[in-house]
């Protein structure tokens, strides 16, 4: 796990938040054994586009994939 990944999830304890944005699959198993929830990238930029902050997140993950943002297929729009 790469060290801002581990500070992420100690933020997460600090703060006593119950969501952490984490993408890499060390990390969620990390977080998810810790009880919190995991929130990647993809999940951020729907939330983003629901309040209205993002027009068009399809535009910004084609965006994201051009400079090497890797996607499962699982997580398709």
């Amino acid at each position: 796990m790469a060290p801002g990944e581990k500070e992420a999830i100690q933020l997460a304890l600090e703060c006593n938040s119950k969501n952490v944005g984490i993408d890499e699959r060390l990390g969620r198993r990390a977080v998810a054994s810790l009880g919190l929830v995991v929130i990647g990238v993809i999940g951020i930029l729907l939330e983003v586009h629901r309040l209205g902050l993002v027009a068009r997140p399809v535009e910004v993950l084609d965006k994201m994939r051009g400079i090497g943002f890797r996607v499962s297929p699982s997580k398709e729009f």
